[in-house]
């Protein structure tokens, strides 16, 4: 958007004052990332997030989450599980036909 009210130069020089690498002919685009498929989960409070790991692109997403639990670690897989099946189950926000 600076680049069209500024000029180039102008949307260069902002981007490198907040760290950002400037490729002005890059496609990048963040929400044609990957992850854009992946659901928000409900835990129902079972489990806290602690760190997450995010690596992809627009066709591969990859996501690792540490989460702090007194579950074991299959009552947790099992909670993820079905967190996920709600969510894409047909009448859930993930669910055919469901616009996001």
């Amino acid at each position: 958007m600076v680049a069209v009210l500024d000029g180039e130069d102008a949307a260069e020089t902002i981007a490198l004052m907040l760290e950002y690498n400037w490729q002005p002919n890059n496609a990048y685009a963040r929400g044609a990332m990957a992850d854009r498929l992946i659901p928000d989960l409900d835990l129902n409070g079972l489990a806290d997030l602690v760190d997450m790991r995010l690596k992809g692109d627009k066709d591969r997403w990859e996501t690792a989450d540490w989460f702090k639990t007194k579950l074991s670690a299959s009552e947790l897989f099992g909670a993820i599980e079905t967190a996920f099946q709600k969510a894409y189950a047909d009448d859930g926000p993930w669910g055919p036909g469901v616009s996001t």
